[in-house]
């Protein structure tokens, strides 16, 4: 049966950080974004596990973000399963996955997966842009 978003979340919140991780024992931001888009719409995004040593070296980040965005497009309005790109140190290097138009789940190192709003003070000055991957 293929979870709803709603059934998606719920599960994910409880699920830890891991570097490179990809699957339910653990993430990080793109397991997080692949695992859903395998779930729930039955999509396999590339893995780009293999292509950073961790989520700390932002600068190999940026490098595989601008490399695979060819087929990501930009959009205005926010849905669930758009993928929000977010700044760290001023440079576009991690992601969360909407949920509706301003909230998105998130996972970081220090938290976990968590809820957040795009519009919260925390986040609304880095995000760089929301996109539909295609």
């Amino acid at each position: 049966m293929t979870p709803t978003v709603e059934h998606f979340v719920l599960k994910a919140l409880t699920v830890p950080f891991e570097d490179r991780g990809r699957g339910w024992t653990g993430w990080d931001c793109w397991g997080l974004v692949r695992t859903a888009y395998r779930d729930i719409l039955g999509v396999d995004l590339p893995s780009y596990a293999t292509q950073y040593e961790n989520t700390v070296d932002l600068f190999q980040l940026k490098t595989v973000i601008d490399r695979h965005r060819d087929g990501w497009q930009k959009v205005d309005k926010p849905k669930s399963m758009d993928v929000a790109l977010l700044t760290y140190g001023g440079r576009p290097v991690h992601v969360g996955l909407m949920i509706g138009s301003d909230y998105f789940l998130n996972a970081e190192k220090r938290v976990g997966t968590y809820l957040d709003r795009l519009s919260s003070v925390e986040w609304k000055k880095r995000v760089e842009g929301v996109y539909r991957l295609g």
